[in-house]
């Protein structure tokens, strides 16, 4: 398994893309920003930490700063959008403390 230091284009405070069917091939990779995808339809399972998560339609992946993690590994339908969040709006929102959030967040309301 590779790992990589992705330097992202962010822009402040976000930078939001949609992907349908996205494979990352298992590339394990890390970065400052923090990264939020909402799964617009079907399932995924990425890796967050080396460890497996399953996200289904209206599933949130919270992937914290500097968190190594890998996109889709399995072969599923997927539509979801990711946004890459500076980090630094968190802090001048929340104060600077090192907020560390649960990868999936999981709400029938978002379904």
């Amino acid at each position: 398994m590779k790992l990589l230091h992705e330097n992202l284009p962010t822009v402040f405070p976000t930078n939001v893309r949609h992907f349908i069917n996205h494979r990352s091939g298992g590339r394990s990779h890390w970065h400052e920003e923090i990264e939020l995808q909402y799964v617009v339809d079907g399932g995924a399972h990425p890796l967050c930490n080396l460890q497996p998560k399953e996200l289904k339609k209206g599933d949130i992946l919270f992937v914290n700063s500097n968190e190594l993690h890998a996109g889709n590994v399995a072969p599923l339908n997927v539509e979801f959008y990711c946004f890459h969040i500076n980090k630094e709006f968190f802090s001048n929102h929340i104060g600077n403390e090192h907020v560390v959030f649960n990868n999936v967040i999981r709400d029938t309301e978002c379904a």
